[in-house]
Formats: structure tokens, C-alpha cells, sequence
């Protein structure tokens, strides 16, 4: 499968992050009008139903396994957001579009969390879709010490796989 540069968020993006409350953007941010060449005549802060006529799939894998600080439990979580920023904040001004399973954290290596899994595949939910769209993750009560995580849009989903290795795909 190839993917188009404008419609992938991660590429074994880190996942290692300080624990808190707030939401945390991971990786890129997709530009809806840079990857439907929107013009003058449909500004790219107007709002659109992406999934009009053929759905569009949001794939997350896991490449590197996602680790926790050994101090306390806590939870690790992703969602997807548009916002009309280029920088979705993690306050209510963003629209959050899914949110995934929340995993317990309670052991240091997250167990449904290790390389080579793949988080979520799923029809991007119908709705209207700000200008930029972003992954956010949350971590609470304890630190992520490791992972990575591949995130992107694609129109076949079934034909990802994820490798640990991508350059040897029997690992």
C-alpha cells in the first residue's frame, strides 16, 4: 500500500509522554484542503462531511510496544479531532470526532499495546469535519516510557499490515 504524505498523521511516532489531564496532539496535523485542493470558492474552515460517497478509514498501529512508568496506574488513550486551527487544542473548541479504548496502564508494559498491533481501523464516523484534523493521546497518573504509533487515512483498510519491522516483514 502507498500512502499519500498529506493524509498520514504518524510514521512511528513517539507515544512517550508526561502524564496529565490534558490531551496531547500526536504527530501531524492533516490539512483537509491541501489533500481535496479546496479554492477560493469552498474555504478550507468550512465544515464537510468526509465520508460523503466512500468511506475513508482511520488506521492506528502500534510499531513500537507502549510502555508505563512503573509509579502508579493510569490510563492511555487516543482520539480524533478537527479544529479550524492548525494546532488542535486539547480545549472544547476542538470537535472531537472518535475516541478509542481507554487502556489500564497498571503494568509496565500495556499489554493489548505491543508492536505490531493494530489499535484501530475503522470508517471515519459521518459528521462535519473542521479544516485540520489531528490525533490526540491522553495519559494520565503515569508517564509512557515507551511506544510509537503509526496513525493515517486510507480508503482500504484491509490491506495494512503492520510490521515490527517494516524492512523484514516475517519479525
Amino acid at each position: 500500500m502507498i500512502l499519500d504524505e498529506r493524509t498520514e498523521f504518524c510514521d512511528a511516532t513517539s507515544v512517550v509522554l508526561t502524564a496529565g489531564s490534558a490531551w496531547q496532539n500526536i504527530g501531524d496535523v492533516v490539512d483537509r484542503q491541501a489533500v481535496t485542493g479546496a479554492g477560493a470558492a469552498a474555504p478550507g474552515n468550512v465544515t464537510v462531511d468526509l465520508g460523503a460517497g466512500q468511506p475513508i478509514y482511520l488506521v492506528i498501529g502500534v510499531t513500537t510496544s507502549i510502555i508505563g512508568s512503573t509509579d502508579a496506574t493510569g490510563t492511555f488513550a487516543l482520539r480524533l479531532v478537527s479544529d479550524t486551527s492548525d494546532n488542535p487544542p486539547h480545549v472544547s473548541s476542538s470537535t472531537v470526532h472518535w475516541t478509542g479504548v481507554t487502556y489500564n496502564t497498571n503494568t509496565s508494559a500495556v499489554a493489548a499495546l505491543t508492536a505490531g498491533v493494530r489499535y484501530v481501523a475503522i470508517a471515519l464516523p459521518s459528521g462535519d469535519y473542521e479544516r485540520y484534523l489531528g490525533i490526540q493521546c491522553q495519559v494520565t497518573t503515569r508517564n509512557t516510557t515507551a511506544g510509537a504509533i503509526d496513525a493515517f487515512l486510507t480508503l482500504d483498510y484491509n490491506r495494512v499490515k503492520h510490521y515490527v519491522n517494516a524492512i523484514d516483514a516475517t519479525t
